[in-house]
């Protein structure tokens, strides 16, 4: 999983990204670079929900993801 912009051509630096599996428990963070990318590994096999903030700008998320070796979403 990669990436948080605030449209096609701003990307949002710093911004602090949460993985947690559908249990809630939290499983990895990652924090925006200058361009707005992240990097999260994670384990395979379920479903998952990423979250995305920052100050000032509002939250960000995403529910039923899967992790797949090699995938993209």
């Amino acid at each position: 999983m990669a990436g948080a912009r605030y449209n096609a051509s701003a990307p949002v630096s710093s911004a602090f990204i949460r993985l947690t599996n559908t249990g809630g428990q939290q499983l990895a963070t990652a924090t925006t670079n200058a361009q707005g990318n992240f990097s999260i590994n994670g384990p395979e096999g379920t479903n998952y929900s990423i979250k995305a903030t920052k100050s000032g700008f509002w939250d960000g998320s995403r529910s039923g993801l899967r992790i797949n070796v090699g995938g993209s979403e």
